[in-house]
């Protein structure tokens, strides 16, 4: 009775984890493609909420008018770039409708 393995028995072994390993290394690449997609997506949005956030509050901090379609600050602050070339439409009593690349607001006056 003789012990130990014989060489086809070792390569039939190492073929099928040759393609175990293969499958698995697929599969881990494909999850990783899918995290960074998501975290990209993620970081995208949460930028666009900080964006929308801060364009709405120096929309209340910093009033303006609506002038040939475009809003324009009444104070003299430095224009922040988030609030450059926004359109705008009046509305009645006093409200101003402000559409900008973050989306719509309306503010009162």
């Amino acid at each position: 009775m003789k012990r130990g393995f014989t060489l086809i028995e070792l390569v039939v072994t190492i073929a099928v984890s040759g393609i175990f390993f293969t499958l698995a290394m697929h599969l881990y690449t494909q999850a990783v493609k899918g995290q960074l997609a998501f975290t990209k997506k993620d970081a995208a949005y949460m930028q666009r909420s900080v964006d929308i956030a801060l364009t709405k509050k120096m929309l209340q901090e910093h009033p303006g008018k609506c002038i040939d379609r475009k809003y324009a600050l009444d104070s003299d602050t430095e224009t922040h770039p988030l609030i450059q070339n926004l359109k705008c439409k009046e509305l009645k009593r006093g409200r101003i409708v402000v559409y900008g690349n973050q989306g719509t607001w309306v503010v009162k006056h």
